[in-house]
């Protein structure tokens, strides 16, 4: 995947439960909250990315569903979907396309959001 401050290309990927993951980042031009990859429902720490260079993160899914990546801030994202084997059909288990974040069963990142009123935060209006 490439990794910029306008966001990841691409966005969207589907793998298979069970099936351990090597995840390649190359950083094409990431700058303030860019500059790490998060999501606690894959893995535990952080990706740092430094500009020019490629991050691996290596981990095995062991739960189908939706898991959401961003930036620390949860302003830039993407999708991880994981599936149960045979749910996935091209031979390199990793399909892609467009990702479509607007689904509610999509687990969080684990972003907390800058506070500063931008699409991260969470505001209640009533």
């Amino acid at each position: 995947m490439k990794a910029s401050s306008f966001g990841y290309e691409p966005n969207y990927f589907k793998v298979k439960a069970g099936v351990p993951i090597r995840w390649e980042i190359e950083d094409v031009g990431t700058s303030g909250c860019t500059n790490a990859i998060i999501s606690k429902g894959l893995f535990p720490d952080e990706i740092p990315l430094t500009p020019g260079q490629t991050s691996v993160q290596e981990f095995t899914p062991t739960k189908p569903g939706k898991y959401k990546f961003s930036c620390w801030m949860g302003m830039v994202s993407g999708i991880i979907e994981v599936v149960d084997s045979g749910n996935v059909t091209n031979n390199s288990g990793i399909g892609v396309q467009a990702a479509n974040t607007n689904n509610n069963a999509v687990i969080p990142s684990g972003a907390k959001g800058c506070g500063c009123g931008g699409v991260a935060s969470e505001v209640v209006r009533k």
